[in-house]
């Protein structure tokens, strides 16, 4: 009961917040360049229609694997969720974190920290919700599971998928 009260205040707040720039408008995703399974990528590829989540993490950051591995196929859409990993450009770096059972099509590389700069972002784990390229909301910082699947959670359930229609 304490969990979830805590998170529909986190809600709130990151939701009051928003992302807006200095003029009143809405933050966009930035035109990085990322890694894709081998092949360079803008990271407007990224975008969606609907609303989606972006999590960006780092290869070393224990907790931001953990808590990726622990979200549920089965409560959150991963198919709404894109992980972008910061990683050195050498070969020898993991392209993602070998521990998060992810749909490798979700997963982009960050190899010259061009997408975190172009976002501000300090530190990892960044959780970002948005629609289309819009940025509407983020969150820096370390959750535990059930209060990340909530964050996200309540994002895509409170902002559902358009349904496509059946031919």
């Amino acid at each position: 009961m304490c969990i979830r009260v805590l998170a529909a205040a986190v809600w709130v707040i990151v939701s009051a917040v928003g992302a807006f720039a200095a003029d009143g408008v809405r933050e966009r995703l930035p035109t990085a360049r990322l890694q894709s399974r081998g092949a360079i990528v803008g990271a407007a590829t990224l975008a969606r229609p609907d609303p989606w989540v972006l999590v960006y993490v780092d290869n070393d950051c224990r907790v931001c694997v953990d808590a990726l591995s622990g979200t549920k196929a089965d409560t959150i859409d991963r198919s709404r969720i894109v992980v972008v990993v910061a990683a050195d450009a050498s070969p020898s770096v993991p392209a993602r974190p070998s521990r998060i059972e992810w749909p490798p099509e979700r997963v982009y590389v960050d190899s010259t920290g061009a997408f975190a700069a172009a976002l501000h972002l300090q530190g990892v784990p960044v959780i970002v919700g948005l629609v289309g390229d819009e940025i509407h909301w983020r969150w820096s910082g370390a959750l535990a599971r059930p209060e990340l699947q909530s964050l996200i959670g309540s994002w895509l359930e409170s902002h559902p998928a358009p349904s496509v229609p059946t031919p």
